[in-house]
């Protein structure tokens, strides 16, 4: 087998490796970009987009590779080497990207349970906790629909007041302990992080769900470290296969570089030799 034939095929199973990560990578941000908790943050749209582009792009190239090779076009070829080449530093981007934003969230989330302060997305959860929400909710102010059963340890819950007709949620109080209000997108974000993380309040932990119902009783943690392990886990995947794929790209340009280079003359381009009368 010559070395040429060895590159050549390395080329076919690259480019089918392209292919493939591309339809990994569109599965992979839709479940991102559809999950529950995408819905209730400003993030589903970006993952949707970006998903479908990254897709359409890998599986463009893992055809002009496949292509290039049936055709023997050189041309062909060294589009799909560039193509390649860009997708290496696209997936580098991406990867730096989400571990920037990842590390950028958690010194967001240090500094506000340090001194109270924050930006972005961190401090619009934090206006959903104001200092007076725990005296406000299940209060005279606004009585919570709850069962005391649900609450045995009693001395922790003295100032509230349990009704059998109330609010099941801040939402529903008849007047707001907010100064300042957060989005409807965070509250809805924080009703499923405590639905589905049983954690309430971001740097300690609070005396009731708020954001979604509280007759499930007492939280038993703070979120911070629970939203952070979910950010964590959810976007491994991600993180995964943005380095998957920067190096089945790198080692498919190598593959086509080398084989352009073994294989200088195009043969579409070469002259039928005349026969000497």
């Amino acid at each position: 087998v010559s070395t040429q034939s060895t590159w050549g095929f390395l080329i076919y199973l690259s480019a089918g490796m392209v292919i493939f990560l591309g339809i990994v990578f569109l599965g992979i941000y839709l479940k991102i970009g559809f999950g529950k908790f995408a819905d209730a943050s400003d993030t589903k749209v970006g993952f949707i987009v970006t998903g479908f582009i990254i897709f359409a792009v890998m599986v463009a190239c893992g055809v002009i590779g496949i292509l290039a090779l049936q055709k023997e076009s050189r041309g062909m070829l060294i589009l799909y080497t560039v193509i390649l080449i860009v997708l290496f530093v696209t997936f580098w981007f991406i990867f730096g990207f989400m571990k920037k934003g990842k590390d950028n969230f958690q010194d967001r989330f240090d500094t506000l349970c340090a001194n109270g302060n924050s930006t972005g997305f961190v401090r619009q959860l934090n206006y959903a906790y104001p200092p007076n929400l725990s005296s406000f909710f299940c209060s005279i102010n606004c009585p919570c629909k709850v069962e005391r059963t649900n609450f045995p340890n009693t001395a922790d819950y003295t100032p509230a007041e349990f009704r059998t007709i109330g609010a099941s949620t801040v939402s529903q109080c008849p007047s707001s302990p907010f100064t300042k209000t957060p989005k409807t997108s965070i509250m809805a974000f924080l009703g499923l992080i405590e639905e589905e993380l049983k954690c309430s309040g971001l740097c300690k932990k609070e005396k009731f769900y708020y954001y979604s119902d509280v007759n499930r009783g007492a939280p038993a943690h703070r979120c911070k470290e629970k939203i952070l392990n979910y950010i964590d886990k959810r976007f491994s995947a991600a993180y995964g296969i943005s380095i998957s794929s920067a190096i089945i790209t790198l080692l498919s340009s190598v593959a086509a570089i080398v084989y352009f280079c073994s294989n200088k003359e195009d043969p579409k381009s070469e002259s039928v030799p005349s026969s000497k009368t």
